[in-house]
């Protein structure tokens, strides 16, 4: 598997059922060369019998079927014994889609052509259970043609059909900034300009405010928000993940206020959905480094020299700064009943990192007033 489908692999995987999956998949059919009969959207609120998407084309030997295609995501994308067998399960909706046939006779070839039934999951099959499923397969579907594709297939049908092909990132400009960003990736000193520019580019493509063109836009910056935290996990640095993030979540903020979309439900909802993307590379990064930083002197480098009468205060309220805004993301994203009691604890963490680097009594620059401003505010502390 290249790279590509690696971190397709890691965005396919992160998308629910309802919404997401349903939204993608059927554009992954279209660019196929499939005709789409029915989506999710168009059946939301009734029975669909085992068939979220059905669809006419081809197979790989080129015979055309009528495809019933039914969607597992979210906390049902891996196939084990429990949802295959619970109430709305696999299993019922196999039967469902065998037992009873969908009917349109506007389509007057439809009921003529064989069907092909293909459970589409963005996950795995449970090892244990593999067997018992095709047993299942091969007595309950006797004469039917089945397919399952899982989290591999659909990263390389993504790869190949929709991420390589119209919809997202692959205009020649993006195509280019994109090759060129990550070619200079794990270059020292590297300022990022081609993904910012990249970033930027997608704002200024997008084709107005509507359902549709807000769609592709947040799932090209999720695809970018992915990308940024794959190079930066595989050449063990987070830093660029974490900076490149800060910059694509602030132009999004930026772009939304800017066409005034902050109340638009549908818009603060994706935008979440990139928050969360940007916790999981704070968390990492804080994971891996938060427990040396608090240490005494946590943040000093022995090997700056002279140049640690600056760097070590500059690290220290830049480190302050990306820390408070860590606690309150996970503040703000994940509601919970001890919320008291977990912004206690991280109280007490930033107290003990700040107490053990004597590089927070030397701040520099007048910009070095905003980590202290957010510290004041998240320790509810009045400043007169």
């Amino acid at each position: 598997m290249n790279n590509n489908s690696i971190f397709i692999q890691e965005y396919l995987s992160t998308l629910k059922e309802d919404s997401e999956l349903d939204y993608l998949f059927p554009l992954l059919l279209k660019s196929m060369g499939f005709k789409i009969i029915r989506t999710p959207k168009e059946s939301k609120g009734q029975s669909q019998y085992g068939k979220d998407v059905i669809a006419i084309g081809k197979d790989e030997n080129d015979v055309l079927y009528k495809w019933y295609f039914e969607l597992k995501g979210y906390a049902d994308k891996n196939i084990t014994e429990t949802n295959f067998h619970k109430k709305d399960g696999i299993l019922e909706s196999i039967r469902e889609a065998k037992y009873v046939d969908y009917e349109d006779f506007s389509i007057p070839t439809l009921q003529d052509l064989p069907t092909k039934i293909v459970l589409v999951h963005n996950g795995i099959i449970k090892s244990n259970f593999l067997q018992t499923f095709n047993g299942f397969i091969k007595k309950e579907l006797i004469g039917y043609s089945f397919e399952r594709w899982d989290i591999y297939k659909l990263s390389d049908l993504f790869s190949t059909y929709l991420f390589g092909g119209e919809y997202l990132l692959v205009d020649v400009e993006s195509n280019l900034l994109l090759k060129k960003a990550f070619a200079f990736w794990d270059l020292e000193d590297y300022d990022f300009k081609h993904l910012k520019e990249l970033i930027v580019l997608q704002f200024s493509k997008s084709n107005g405010t509507s359902k549709r063109p807000l769609k592709k836009l947040f799932a090209s910056l999720g695809l970018l928000n992915t990308l940024i935290f794959h190079y930066s996990k595989e050449d063990n640095n987070l830093v660029p993940a974490k900076e490149c993030s800060k910059f694509l979540v602030l132009k999004t903020w930026h772009w939304i206020l800017e066409n005034d979309l902050q109340n638009k439900k549908p818009v603060v909802k994706e935008f979440k959905k990139l928050l969360k993307g940007q916790f999981e590379i704070f968390d990492k990064y804080f994971q891996k480094t938060f427990s040396i930083a608090k240490i005494e002197n946590g943040l000093y480098s022995e090997y700056g020299a002279f140049f640690e009468k600056i760097g070590y205060p500059l690290r220290c309220f830049e480190y302050l700064d990306d820390l408070i805004y860590y606690c309150r993301l996970r503040n703000t994203l994940f509601e919970s009943k001890k919320i008291k009691r977990l912004k206690n604890k991280q109280k007490d963490l930033i107290i003990e990192l700040i107490d053990n680097n004597s590089g927070f009594n030397r701040p520099l620059f007048d910009n070095h007033s905003i980590p202290i401003v957010q510290l004041f505010l998240f320790f509810q502390i009045r400043v007169v």
